[in-house]
């Protein structure tokens, strides 16, 4: 039922980011073992979404533009990771801040609740807190989704 708004969503707010050069060196570059950056980021920002819409079921409204520009971004600062980084550690790190530099050239109007959402999406493991819905929604989400790219892959 979802699958076509989630589809249409991801569209209206990420076609920019979905076409860029950047994001499609993403689709190519391996992470969580079994998947890449770009699918994962699709899979999270799917997740969010269908989160979303099931708050809005509830009365909650979200903001999904947000939703999907964090949910496509909030890893984009991991690209050449091994070049750029000396270990796991540092890559939890400092890959948040990579990320929103990556976002800021590809969304020029991120807002700062999109900002802080990717900068908070490692908590608790970066010590940094969510400071909106969003930003809640995107953690969970992209939680949820490393557990399932860890454990089944996806093709």
């Amino acid at each position: 039922m979802f699958d076509r708004k989630v589809k249409k969503d991801m569209r209206l707010y990420g076609s920019k980011i979905l076409d860029s050069k950047e994001f499609h060196e993403a689709l190519q570059q391996k992470h969580h073992m079994r998947a890449s950056v770009g699918r994962h980021s699709i899979r999270v920002t799917e997740a969010s979404l269908r989160m979303s819409y099931a708050l809005e079921k509830l009365g909650v409204k979200t903001d999904r533009e947000s939703l999907v520009v964090g949910g496509l971004c909030h890893d984009l600062g991991m690209l050449g990771r091994k070049e750029k980084y000396k270990n796991a550690s540092e890559t939890c790190r400092q890959h948040p801040r990579d990320s929103v530099e990556m976002a800021r050239r590809l969304a020029p109007e991120l807002s700062d609740k999109t900002k802080n959402m990717i900068e908070s999406h490692m908590f608790p493991l970066n010590g940094k807190a969510p400071n909106s819905l969003e930003g809640a929604i995107l953690t969970v989400a992209d939680k949820y989704v490393s557990v399932k790219d860890l454990i089944f892959g996806r093709k």
